[in-house]
């Protein structure tokens, strides 16, 4: 999975980054910085937008407060790739039912969970 780095993340890089070497030359000479990052990149911004999460966090904040008459006690959030939170299994299963059909030599190994030997 792909991580990226907030606004908040991006400061404290700059703020901790070495500065260059004066007297480095070649590009490989050179430490990594922020100034290093596209413009374009470093000013993106991700929110959740539309209806259903805004619904959502009007739903949350009534939960929290304790608000009777809604017919659930939590909220699932799907909207932000939590599979497991609905009782998906991890992808670490299928990708371990994939290496196996691929070797089938891992079966013996002891190294999987009983559930992937089995499937």
């Amino acid at each position: 999975m792909a991580q990226t780095l907030s606004h908040e993340d991006l400061n404290l890089l700059e703020r901790h980054c070495e500065k260059e070497d004066p007297k480095a030359k070649k590009l490989d000479e050179r430490k990594f910085s922020v100034r290093d990052i596209d413009t374009k990149i470093r000013s993106a911004k991700y929110a959740v937008r539309g209806a259903v999460p805004a619904r959502a966090a009007e739903l949350a904040v009534r939960l929290k407060a304790g608000a009777a008459g809604l017919p659930f006690e939590r909220l699932v959030p799907c909207n932000i790739g939590n599979p497991q939170a609905v009782q998906q299994r991890p992808i670490s299963f299928y990708r371990q039912i994939a290496a196996t059909l691929l070797d089938p030599s891992l079966l013996d190994a002891n190294v999987y969970p009983q559930d992937v030997v089995s499937r």
